[in-house]
């Protein structure tokens, strides 16, 4: 987790969705864990499906359109570029398994009960 001063960024509609439930936020920072945890797969559900879509693209280029004029390379260029997509993808989630997984199977005294169902 990383504390920023000055702008919100990318997380100013989740700020605003924490300040208007107070039942929320008094259940302490781990309320405000969970926003953010929630809001980040979000994120990476979104990215996911993105690349998805465009790993289908590709794959109905290569395998219905006839090779016109050196055109299958670029097929490979975006195949290139496709992996290289979800090997970054892949790096940004990897450290985030272990402990969202803890934190969703384990329960936690310092996290209230309701926030961990």
């Amino acid at each position: 987790i990383t504390v920023r001063h000055g702008g919100q960024g990318s997380l100013r509609a989740l700020r605003h969705r924490l300040q208007d439930d107070p039942e929320l936020l008094a259940k302490g920072p781990s309320a405000v864990l969970h926003a953010i945890a929630d809001h980040v797969v979000d994120g990476y559900i979104a990215v996911a499906e993105a690349v998805q879509d465009d790993i289908d693209e590709v794959e109905i280029d290569v395998f219905s359109t006839p090779a016109k004029g050196g055109r299958r390379g670029s097929d490979a260029g975006r195949i290139y570029q496709l992996k290289r997509e979800v090997l970054e993808f892949k790096r940004a989630v990897s450290p985030l398994l272990r402990p969202m997984q803890l934190l969703s199977e384990r329960p936690m005294r310092l996290i209230d009960p309701d926030i961990q169902k």
